[in-house]
């Protein structure tokens, strides 16, 4: 019963539209039963594309909404057969089991293919990247769009995420040492601009209106020799997205001067292709250096990542409340975020620092714009809504509860009906 699950999602949409009381996590709450919920999630370990999904079901089981049953098994070995970039697809997988309900498969690889066997077994198919065309395939009405996914963890001290990292610590040895160092990030080094986890509080913020008009893009490179020869066509798309951001910086540093910052990140490859726009350090790249520099930018600018996939850096931008610039965005994604009021496009780099521009310019629609993206992560990305989401549609595909009947009572919205959400 795939097409109930699928209508269910259309009308959790449509009411949440129509009505601005009807946020969409009260309209999941109403699909599932009012005691806990019985689950199972199967993962493999500390895959870290699941850390917002797995932080997101532990949150709901500290809150008593799920009993949650994880269970973490060995990584797969790479295929031995098909495209050489989904070798690894098996290791970004995750099965979610409901009792009462249905199970569904949870695809966090940046591809858009769809593993045939899965979406035929399952009721339900999450996927990072959904092409709009994979809806319109055999079975399609089962697939559905995540919201933008990044590595964020419980505030809490999560035994779920330990005892992935256990498993994928492999000896005693191993496990000993991983053990000791998730301790000592509790103990000592709690604040992730200390050096510590990414803690979901430290991981979002409200928009700060006010702030002044300043852009940032900070980037890496995909070196295409790592590409076999073979595939012409995923080495020229490797060589257009380092072009394109290499070009995107040069031309916001161009124009923009001090109130730009970014650059590509140093490797060796990008050393030899682009020497003039790296980080000047090693460690301006990292991670937490990344997450300050978004902190003080309230334009953030992203672009197409591998195999067309909506880029990483995406779901920190929306969390962190930003004014986003970005490529057309090739996949869904859950709820309703558009182009022109989340996000601006460009195609290039003269568009991009056009687009930045008008930013800048105008304050007023950088702050609606970053108010918008947070009411999105309210509702949408963050990991217990997410988890909300994909657990509610998961329970509900087999069955439409009677606490769907108020939902469908709604009055519709006028505006549009996504497929997915």
């Amino acid at each position: 019963m795939a097409t109930a699950a699928r209508d269910i999602d259309v009308l959790v949409a449509r009411s949440a539209r129509a009505s601005s009381e009807t946020a969409p996590g009260a309209a999941f709450e109403a699909l599932l039963p009012s005691a806990p919920v019985d689950c199972r999630l199967r993962i493999t370990p500390a895959a870290a594309p699941f850390a917002a999904i797995l932080a997101g079901f532990a949150m709901l089981a500290r809150e008593g909404r799920v009993r949650l049953d994880l269970e973490v098994v060995p990584a797969a070995p790479a295929r031995a057969h098909g495209p050489w970039y989904l070798r690894d697809k098996d290791r970004p997988l995750a099965r979610l089991e409901v009792d009462g309900g249905g199970s569904a498969i949870i695809d966090t690889h940046d591809s858009f293919e769809v593993e045939e066997e899965d979406l035929a077994r399952h009721d339900l198919y999450f996927k990072r990247s959904l092409a709009p065309a994979s809806l319109r395939r055999a079975g399609g009405s089962k697939l559905r769009a995540l919201a933008p996914l990044n590595d964020v963890r419980c505030d809490h001290r999560d035994t779920f995420e330990l005892r992935s990292e256990l498993a994928a610590a492999g000896s005693g040895a191993g496990r000993l040492r991983t053990l000791l160092r998730w301790h000592a990030r509790w103990a000592a080094a709690r604040a992730l601009d200390r050096g510590g986890r990414p803690s979901w509080s430290r991981m979002h913020a409200a928009p700060l209106p006010g702030q002044p008009g300043r852009v940032l893009l900070m980037a890496g490179l995909w070196d295409p020799a790592a590409v076999p020869a073979i595939d012409t066509a995923k080495r020229q798309e490797w060589e257009a997205i380092n072009r394109q951001r290499v070009e995107c910086v040069r031309a916001l540093r161009t124009e923009f001067g001090p109130r730009f910052h970014g650059g590509i990140r140093p490797c060796g490859f990008a050393r030899r292709f682009a020497p003039d726009v790296l980080l000047p350090r090693a460690r301006d790249g990292s991670q937490r250096e990344f997450l300050r520099r978004v902190r003080e930018h309230p334009v953030c600018v992203t672009s197409m990542g591998l195999h067309g996939s909506n880029g990483w850096r995406l779901a920190e931008f929306v969390a962190f409340s930003r004014a986003i610039v970005s490529e057309p965005l090739r996949h869904l994604l859950a709820g309703e975020f558009d182009a022109g009021r989340h996000y601006l496009e460009f195609k290039t780099p003269g568009e991009c620092v056009a687009q930045v521009a008008r930013l800048l310019a105008d304050a007023d629609e950088r702050e609606a714009m970053a108010r918008r993206n947070w009411d999105y992560y309210q509702h949408w990305q963050r990991p217990d809504r997410l988890a909300l989401r994909v657990l509610a549609l998961t329970s509900a595909a087999t069955r439409i509860p009677p606490s769907t009947r108020a939902v469908a009572a709604r009055p519709p919205s006028t505006a549009r009906v996504d497929l997915v959400d």
